[in-house]
C-alpha cells in the first residue's frame, strides 16, 4: 500500500543528497551497521535520517536535482484517436464522452478527499495538489485528419485554466481538416487548442459540447466508403493515427490511445495481410512464425515481409519512449475478424511504451467492456511517469537479464547491472529478474543474500520520486531448505517468461515448429531439473525408486508445465498429419498466439497459473448455501490487527465457492458454473438445469441478450463473486484497488445447447 510507505524529504526543499554507499552506490537499508555495507562490505558514514531508512525494508524519497532528467513533469494528458473506418463510430464518441466526465468527477473527488483528511500522503507530506487531467479526440481516415475544437473569441487568450469564462457555451466550434496524413503524420494543432481541462466546470462544458457535436460536424466530410473494392480488408490510417498522437504529446508527454477494428492497411505505417485466411500458411513452419512475431524483430534482409512498416513501428516506438508517451491500442472485432490484425506488430508498440493492447473480440455488450477499459488507464491515480528500474546484488551475486521486460534495457558500465526506462509504470507493473553467480561465487564469510530495486518515477502531482526495496535472503548450502522457501507463483512466472523470451529470440534460421518445440522442450528440461534434482539432493532420495516424490511448495509445477504445453502461446495451431484429425481452422491462429505471448510476457507472479489453468467454480446451489457463499465478509481479529499483513487484509470481500477442477467429467448437465480464464468470465448453463434457476439468474437486457439479473438474489450472489474474480489477487482478498488483471473481463453466458450470449 503507497500510503504505507514513509516518504522521506532530506531538506525542506525535498533536494539533497540522500544516504548510499559510495563504493557500489547501494541505498541506505535496513540491513546497513553503523560503519559497513552489507551488499559490498565497504566502510561508510551516513547522516542521521531518524532511522527511517534503517527500519523500513521500502522507502521513498522526494528527490531533485540530478534525478530530475526532465525540465518539466509529464503531464496528465489524455489524447484519444479513432478509425473512421470504426461501424458505429457516433457510439464510439459517445463512449469518449463519458470517459472524459468520469474523468472529471475523479478529479473532483481526488481534490476533496486530500482537503479533508490529513492522513493523504500528498497534502501532510507534500502540498502539491493533483495536475489538472487534460483529454482530447480526433478521428483519423486515410482521407485526412479530423479535429473538433472551441473556437476562442480573444485569439491572445491563452489562460486554458481560468475557470472564471461563463461564456464559453457561446464559443463556436470550429473543425480542423489536414487532408494528407497518409505520408508524414503530424499535428497540426497546439494541444491546448483541441484538448480539454477537465478540472474546470468551463473545460467539462467545452468538452461536452464539442463531443456531442463531432459527428454530426465530421460524417459529411468522410469518405463513404474505406473498404477496397474486393470488400476483403479495411482502409485505415492506423499508422498515422498513431503518429500524430505521439507528434501531440511529443513536447509534455501524457498517454495516447488509439481505438480501432482492423490493423493499419494505409499509408504510413500500413501493414500488409500476411496471412490473407489460407490455412497454407499453417502448414509452413516458417511463415506461421512471422504471424505471431512482430514486424520490428524480423531480419532486415530482402526476404523481410514489410521492412518499411518495421522501420515506422520501431522509430514510433523509441520516440514514444524518449518523449514519455505511453501508448495503447484498443482493438474491437468480431469473435472471427475477417482479416487479419498482426496483434504481433502492434503489441509490441505498446510493449515498448509502458502501454497495453486490448483486444475486445466477439462481445455483444463491447461498449461497456471498452468503457472499462479505458477508464483504468485514464483513472489510474498509481502511475508513474519518466520511469527508471534499477535492481543491485550483493557480493556474488549479479544481474543476468531482465525477462521479456517492457521498455527500453540500457547497458551501463562494466560491473553494473542495466537499467530498463519506461513511458510509465502504474501498480501492476511486474519485471522478472534473472539472477547468476558472478565468478568466484559468493564469499564463504557470508551467510545472506541481498538485492535491492530502485525506481525513479514522477507521481501524477509532478513530485520526482525514488523508491527503494530491499531484500535480505539467507544463503544455505541445505537443497532442503531452498525447496521449501521456494515461491510457486514466481517460479511459474519466470518459467512462462523464459519460454516466451525463447520464442521471441532472433533465429531466422529456425522455423515456427522447431521453435515452439524448443520452448515447450526447455519448459520440460527444467522442470524435470528441478524435481530431479530434489529427488537427488534431499531426504526423498531415501523413498522408493518407482514413488514419485515432489516438494511440498511445487506439487502443481507438473501440471502447470502441461497446461502451459496446451496454451495458445505453445500448443500447435494444426493437429499433426498422422493424427488423422482434420479441422477447419487453425487454434490458436496468429493473432491469438500473439495476444497470448504479449501478456504471458507480462504476467503478474498471482495470476500465471490463471492464465494456463482456469478457475470453476459451481453455484448451482448458491440459494441453498448456508456457508455465506457470494456474501460479504470482515475478517475478524481477537485483538486489533498490528503487523502489515493483519492490516492489509483487514477489508470486506466476497467469499468464493470451493473450486472444482477443470475436468469434463465433473461438470452436471443439470449444473451452473463459472469458469474464469484470466481474460473471460464464462457462466455455463447445462442443458437440464432448471428452468426455474435459470429465470432468477438471467434477464434480457434492452439489446435482447441474456444477462445476469441485478435484480434477483440469485443474480445479485452472482454479480457479487464477479466482483470479486476481476479484483482477484492470491496475495489478498481482493479489493477495488488490488485489481492486477491485464485486462477487464467480460461475462459471457454459455448455453449446452450451444446458444451463446455476452454480458
Amino acid at each position: 500500500d503507497p500510503q504505507r510507505i514513509p516518504l522521506l524529504r532530506i531538506n525542506d526543499n525535498g533536494v539533497g543528497i540522500i544516504p548510499k554507499c559510495p563504493i557500489c552506490h547501494v541505498y541506505a537499508n535496513p540491513f546497513w551497521t553503523s560503519t559497513t555495507c552489507n551488499f559490498c562490505r565497504s566502510s561508510h558514514r551516513h547522516a542521521d535520517l531518524g532511522g527511517m531508512p534503517l527500519q523500513y525494508g521500502t522507502v521513498e524519497y522526494e528527490v531533485g536535482g540530478p534525478y530530475v532528467t526532465r525540465s518539466t513533469p509529464v503531464q496528465p494528458l489524455n489524447v484519444y484517436a479513432l478509425d473512421a473506418s470504426l461501424p458505429q463510430l457516433e457510439l464510439y464518441i459517445q463512449l469518449l464522452q463519458n470517459v472524459g466526465n468520469y474523468m472529471a468527477q475523479h478529479y473532483k473527488y481526488t481534490t476533496s478527499q486530500q482537503q479533508q483528511t490529513q492522513y493523504s500522503r500528498q497534502q501532510s507530506q507534500s502540498s502539491a495538489a493533483p495536475l489538472r487531467p487534460r483529454i482530447g479526440c480526433c478521428i483519423v481516415a486515410p482521407t485526412g485528419l479530423y479535429m473538433v475544437y472551441c473556437k476562442k473569441s480573444n485569439p491572445q487568450d491563452t489562460d486554458t485554466n481560468n475557470d472564471t469564462d461563463n461564456n464559453d457555451d457561446d464559443s463556436e466550434l470550429a473543425l480542423t481538416l489536414m487532408s494528407d496524413v497518409t505520408e508524414d503524420p503530424f499535428c497540426p494543432l497546439p494541444t491546448d487548442t483541441w484538448t480539454f481541462d477537465m478540472g474546470t466546470d468551463a473545460g467539462v462544458r467545452q468538452y461536452n459540447r464539442v463531443m456531442s457535436k463531432m459527428y454530426e460536424m465530421i460524417q459529411p466530410l468522410l469518405p463513404p466508403k474505406l473498404k477496397s473494392k474486393k470488400g476483403q480488408s479495411i482502409k485505415s490510417a492506423g499508422g498515422a493515427a498513431m503518429a500524430i498522437l505521439a507528434n501531440a504529446l511529443e513536447q509534455t508527454g501524457g498517454k495516447a490511445t488509439y481505438i480501432t477494428h482492423t490493423r493499419p492497411t494505409q499509408g504510413v505505417g500500413g501493414i500488409r495481410d500476411r496471412e490473407q485466411k489460407s490455412m497454407t500458411i499453417y502448414t509452413k513452419s516458417n511463415r506461421e512464425r512471422e504471424l505471431y512475431t512482430p514486424l520490428q524483430w524480423l531480419q532486415e534482409n530482402s526476404l523481410h515481409p514489410d521492412p518499411s512498416a518495421a522501420k515506422f513501428y520501431s522509430s514510433l516506438g523509441d520516440q514514444c519512449t524518449t518523449n514519455r508517451v505511453k501508448l495503447d491500442v484498443c482493438l474491437v472485432t468480431p469473435a472471427e475478424p475477417s482479416t487479419f490484425l498482426d496483434i504481433a506488430t502492434l503489441s509490441e508498440v505498446c510493449r515498448a511504451t509502458g502501454g497495453k493492447l486490448h483486444w475486445i473480440r466477439g462481445n455483444a455488450r463491447w461498449p461497456e467492456h471498452l468503457q472499462e477499459e479505458l477508464l483504468r488507464n485514464a483513472l489510474n491515480v498509481d502511475s508513474g511517469s519518466d520511469v527508471i528500474f534499477k535492481v543491485r546484488c550483493s557480493e556474488g551475486l549479479q544481474v543476468k537479464s531482465y525477462m521479456t521486460a517492457s521498455g527500453k534495457t540500457v547497458q551501463n558500465s562494466l560491473g553494473e547491472s542495466s537499467e530498463i526506462e519506461l513511458s510509465s509504470v502504474d501498480s501492476n507493473f511486474c519485471v522478472g529478474v534473472e539472477l547468476e553467480h558472478r565468478v568466484g561465487g559468493m564469499p564463504k564469510a557470508v551467510n545472506h543474500a541481498y538485492f535491492q530495486s530502485a525506481l525513479l518515477y514522477t507521481t501524477p502531482t509532478g513530485k520526482r520520486r525514488l523508491r527503494v526495496s530491499t531484500l535480505g535472503v539467507r544463503a544455505s548450502v541445505d537443497s532442503a531448505q531452498i525447496f521449501r522457501s521456494a515461491d510457486f507463483s514466481a517460479v511459474t512466472s519466470m518459467l512462462t517468461r523464459r519460454a516466451i523470451a525463447h520464442v521471441w529470440k532472433k533465429r531466422p534460421e529456425e522455423d515456427h515448429g522447431r521453435v515452439l518445440e524448443g520452448a515447450r522442450n526447455d519448459v520440460r528440461e527444467r522442470c524435470i531439473k528441478i524435481l530431479s534434482n530434489y529427488r537427488l539432493y534431499t531426504s526423498a532420495k531415501n523413498s522408493p525408486p518407482g514413488q514419485l516424490i515432489l516438494p511440498e511448495t511445487l506439487q502443481l509445477l507438473p501440471l502447470y508445465c502441461m497446461c502451459l504445453f496446451k496454451s495458445a502461446m505453445f500448443r500447435p495451431s494444426l493437429p499433426k498429419r498422422e493424427s488423422g484429425v482434420h479441422v477447419s481452422h487453425p487454434s490458436p491462429n496468429g493473432d491469438e498466439r500473439a495476444y497470448s505471448l504479449h501478456h504471458g510476457a507480462g504476467i503478474h507472479p498471482a495470476l500465471s497459473l490463471l492464465q494456463v489453468h482456469p478457475n470453476i467454480f459451481s453455484i448451482s446451489d448458491l440459494a441453498s448455501n448456508d456457508g455465506g457463499v457470494g456474501e460479504w465478509h470482515i475478517p475478524s481479529f481477537e485483538d486489533r490487527p498490528t503487523t502489515e499483513i493483519e492490516m492489509s487484509a483487514h477489508h470486506p470481500f466476497i467469499k468464493m465457492p470451493r473450486s472444482i477442477q477443470p475436468s469434463i467429467t465433473l461438470f452436471e448437465e443439470d449444473g451452473i458454473y463459472l469458469i474464469d480464464d484470466g481474460f473471460t468470465i464464462i457462466v455455463c448453463v447445462g442443458q437440464n438445469a432448471s428452468e426455474e434457476a435459470k429465470q432468477e439468474l438471467f434477464e434480457q437486457d434492452e439489446l435482447g441478450n441474456v444477462v445476469v439479473s441485478p435484480q434477483t438474489d440469485y443474480g445479485k450472489q452472482v454479480l457479487r463473486l464477479v466482483w470479486q474474480m476481476r479484483t482477484y489477487c492470491s496475495i489478498g482478498s481482493g479489493s477495488e484497488s488490488a485489481a492486477l488483471r491485464p485486462t477487464y473481463p467480460p461475462i459471457i453466458t454459455v448455453f449446452s445447447a450451444n446458444e451463446k450470449q455476452d454480458t
